[in-house]
This record gives C-alpha cells, structure tokens and sequence, in this order.
C-alpha cells in the first residue's frame, strides 16, 4: 500500500546529523532537476510538501533541504551530476545521433572511446568521494538521486 505522504514523509526520518531521510530526498530532489521535471505538478507539490515539514528535522538536514530545494544542492552532488551527464554526452557522441545527416558520427572513434572512458573514470571518482560523504549520507544521497533518475511521473 502507498503511503499518501511518499515520499515527503522522509523529512527528518533516520539517523544521522543530516537524517538519512533528507540525504534521500536531497538527491531525489536534484534528480526530478535532471529529468526536467522540475516544473512539472508532482516535483511542485513534493517542494510544498517538504517545505512543511521542514521543522520536523535537524538544523543541518534543515540545511542540505533548503539548498536543494533552490536547486543548489551540496558540491559533491553537484560534481556527480555533471559527472553523469558527462558521461551521457560522450555516449552521444560515440554513437552518433541516430540522424542520418549525422551518421556517422563526427567523433573519430579512437577519440570517442578515449572521451568515453574519461567521463566514465570521471564518473567513477566522483562516485566514490559521493560515498564517501558522511557516514551514511552519501550512499543515502545517491540511492535518492538513482530512485529518481529510475522514476517516471506522469502526473
């Protein structure tokens, strides 16, 4: 069963001096940013719902909320997200659009296997100064942020 509060209710939920509820949230939150769903109904009514229950934890996942919800998430996140899509961009650019007037693609592809493998290190290193953060809020950030990348909204 569904809980009407979901995923809001993890405003303050969990150990740690930013709870593991709002670690969660923080990157769920930058995720619906990468989505570009930002804007849409739910992400709205999921930044009201959080900023209400904003007393209901500590001072520092008070903190990390408040700058997600601004869109300026922590620095190591945001390091993590660049790194992702600069992973997704080398993709692209090893495999060409798929357009015919693009095919193939401009990258040699001695290049585009080097671009490809930097940005997946790249990915790499940055996921793991991620993990690194914090006890367990690293690890509680990137399940929010790949809960995210993994969820489809429609509303």
């Amino acid at each position: 069963m569904a809980r009407p509060d979901w995923p809001a209710g993890l405003v303050g939920f969990g150990p740690g001096s930013t709870p593991a509820g709002d670690d969660w949230l923080a990157g769920f939150l930058v995720s619906l940013e990468m989505n570009a769903a930002g804007g849409r109904k739910y992400a709205v009514d999921l930044r009201n719902d959080i900023r209400a229950r904003l007393l209901d934890t500590s001072p520092a996942g008070r903190t990390l909320l408040l700058g997600s919800l601004a869109g300026q998430p922590a620095a190591w996140l945001t390091g993590l997200v660049g790194a992702l899509a600069g992973l997704a961009e080398s993709v692209a650019l090893a495999a060409g659009s798929g357009n015919a007037s693009t095919w193939p693609p401009p990258a040699e592809p001695a290049a585009a296997m080097a671009a490809l493998e930097a940005a997946r290190r790249n990915l790499l290193e940055t996921l793991q100064v991620a993990l690194a953060h914090g006890a367990t809020s690293g690890e509680d950030t990137v399940q929010g942020l790949l809960a995210g990348i993994a969820c489809r909204e429609e509303t």
